[in-house]
């Protein structure tokens, strides 16, 4: 199943439109269309985006490679690697088993957290934000996550 294949089968079950998911990502109808019908590859940090519009895994999306040698293996994570230089990441992660076939591929986001959590509000509705905004400030409430509010020392 190709990657367009698996945004329009992940799109279906929730159900969405493809105009809601372009309007989440910030993209043109067309836009979602041309990855689904596999006339445009979408970039990891589109794929990224994706998944999170539609609340799926990365890895779900992703279409598994499998490679001849560990060279075209590590050429391949390289390349990888590469898409994500100057992007909001500071780890990419790529395992495989036995045979070449990758099998997770990890990104660590370096991203600060308001950022973050502004990206993810935009892909809500205004119910979802309402609920968002409930639990952060649930969080509030738990000595664990609070700030820390002492004073600097005068000197």
């Amino acid at each position: 199943m190709t990657i367009g294949e698996k945004i329009k089968n992940a799109r279906l079950s929730i159900p969405m439109t493809q105009s809601e998911l372009a309007k989440k990502l910030s993209v043109t109808p067309q836009n979602i269309s041309q990855y689904e019908r596999g006339i445009k590859n979408p970039k990891m940090e589109t794929i990224a985006k994706i998944a999170m519009a539609l609340g799926c895994r990365i890895e779900d999306l992703l279409e598994l490679e499998t490679f001849d040698s560990g060279a075209e293996f590590d050429k391949r994570r390289q390349e990888i690697i590469d898409s994500f230089k100057g992007k909001d990441t500071t780890e990419v992660a790529v395992a495989y088993k036995p045979g070449g076939e990758v099998s997770r591929l990890e990104i660590t986001h370096t991203t600060p957290p308001i950022t973050r959590i502004n990206n993810a509000l935009d892909c809500l509705n205004d119910e979802g934000q309402r609920a968002a905004a409930e639990r952060v400030e649930e969080l509030t409430e738990i000595p664990k996550y609070q700030a820390d509010k002492t004073p600097p020392e005068s000197k």
